[in-house]
């Protein structure tokens, strides 16, 4: 009689939808140079600077003037003694689109819409700027339209109000707003009374601006002796600057320059409680003065803010968040501007885990000192970054948007057709010596916002902290 062999288990099996997933990422090619437009630059009988450069993947075209003076330049010399800058940069722009030219609110939006165009006017702490998007056989009438919003912009006394009326609305809503409230006690803690602080405008100072003031202030941000008129799209580069030179011809020039205050030195550190009763979370910041945009430290701090709180796969996030539970966000920003620049951290936390959470901060910031980023961690920000740029480098808006970055802060030509290669040869040495310079957790403000009790909590051994009501205003 035949032996009947034994039941076997059959060996597993992977699906084959699963083992078509690598098991881990692509080996990294060489680096290789961004095809990045190079402009053609010509420079202007007003004093500034005209580049065009030819992206032909759609018709279309966008033409952008910008001003190296934006709301620093307003709160240095504002248009009356005593006005409120930042109250002056909230209305400016809003007000400004109700009067353009011929032109009120209605009409230039269906002036655009005739046309298929897009429009903007935009204020920032060190620029201001005008921009206009369409078809590319439509670039004389966009230039058109960037000079009559430049030289024939006006305040209407109905936009002023209804432009007022917003303001106040969302000035009400920032006030309710721990996180704003917190911004706006950071700023003052790192910059002191600079307008770098970014200051909350005021009710007083919101009633107090006038269509005359907003008129002046324009006439004063349009300074072309220090601008760059910037032409990308479907466009022959030679003729879109001949065509910007005939229409820009005798363009005014103000009377004076604006003399841009230098950032104040480092403070010392401060630490700030703001009571906030009835709030049910604690809002937490944490900020230490950094270096303006220019400095060679920049890109090493760009992927060190990455891998710290740049998204769900920073470590704040992964540890603050997934591991311990203290909070459903935790971030860090890193801001670098014409004159200096800084780096904050926060989260939102229960007012009962108020010391633990403030704690466990804390002693994240000392971990990225102490124990810095592996050379896994720097290796996963520079793919996150490198991944990321061609989609911030595409279209005639992605272009435009950092030519006139690197016209801002005077980076080399070919900096974006490098900047792939450049972060990904970033070494974990050059990273760690950055981090190990600039970041001292010692040195950094602190903004604490809740309730009194978790307030106290926070601070309880920090017995030099300023607690103050929430209706006080930023440090005086």
């Amino acid at each position: 009689m035949s032996k009947i062999p034994a039941p076997t288990t059959p060996a597993p099996t992977t699906p084959a939808h699963l083992s078509m997933i690598p098991a881990g990422p692509p080996t990294a090619s060489a680096p290789r140079p961004f095809l990045f437009p190079e402009p053609v630059r010509a420079q202007a009988p007003w004093g500034g600077e005209i580049a065009a450069a030819r992206v032909s993947t759609v018709p279309v075209v966008h033409a952008r003037f910008a001003f190296r003076t934006g709301a620093v330049a307003l709160a240095v010399r504002p248009p009356a003694p005593g006005l409120d800058g930042a109250a002056l940069s909230r209305l400016i722009t809003p007000v400004l689109r109700h009067g353009i030219g011929p032109w009120d609110a209605p009409g230039l939006a269906a002036h655009l819409d005739r046309m298929g165009a897009r429009f903007s006017l935009a204020l920032g702490q060190d620029q201001s700027a005008l921009s206009a998007s369409g078809f590319a056989h439509d670039l004389d009438k966009l230039l058109a339209l960037l000079r009559t919003a430049m030289t024939e912009a006006s305040a209407g006394d109905k936009a002023m109000e209804r432009e007022r009326e917003k303001s106040l609305q969302y000035l009400h809503h920032q006030l309710a707003d721990p996180g704003a409230i917190a911004g706006a006690w950071m700023g003052r803690a790192l910059y002191g009374h600079h307008p770098y602080s970014g200051p909350m405008a005021t009710e007083p100072g919101l009633q107090s601006i006038t269509g005359d003031h907003i008129d002046h202030a324009w006439a004063a941000l349009c300074d072309p002796r220090d601008s760059l008129l910037l032409i990308v799209g479907d466009v022959d580069p030679h003729e879109a600057i001949d065509k910007a030179l005939a229409c820009f011809a005798g363009i005014p020039v103000p009377p004076r320059a604006p003399v841009l205050p230098a950032a104040p030195p480092p403070p010392a550190p401060t630490t700030v409680g703001v009571l906030r009763p009835g709030s049910e979370q604690l809002t937490v910041q944490v900020g230490v003065r950094m270096f303006e945009r220019t400095h060679p430290d920049w890109l090493p701090m760009r992927i060190a803010h990455q891998i710290l709180g740049a998204g769900a796969s920073s470590r704040l996030f992964l540890r603050l968040r997934e591991a311990q539970g203290l909070t459903y966000d935790a971030w860090s920003q890193l801001d670098g501007a014409l004159l200096g620049g800084d780096l904050t951290c926060g989260l939102a936390a229960a007012t009962d885990r108020a010391r633990a959470a403030l704690d466990a901060l804390n002693a994240e910031l000392k971990a990225f000192v102490d124990d810095p980023p592996s050379q896994l961690e720097l290796e996963a920000a520079q793919r996150n970054v490198v991944g990321s740029f061609p989609g911030k480098a595409s279209g005639v808006g992605g272009v435009a948007r950092l030519l006139s970055v690197a016209w801002m802060y005077g980076l080399p030509t070919d900096h974006w057709a490098r900047y792939p290669a450049t972060v990904s040869a970033l070494t974990r040495d050059a990273l760690v010596t950055a981090i190990r310079k600039h970041v001292h957790p010692d040195g950094f403000s602190t903004v604490i916002i809740g309730p009194q009790a978790a307030v106290d909590a926070a601070l309880e051994d920090h017995p030099q902290a300023l607690k103050v009501p929430l209706q006080a205003p930023p440090l005086p």
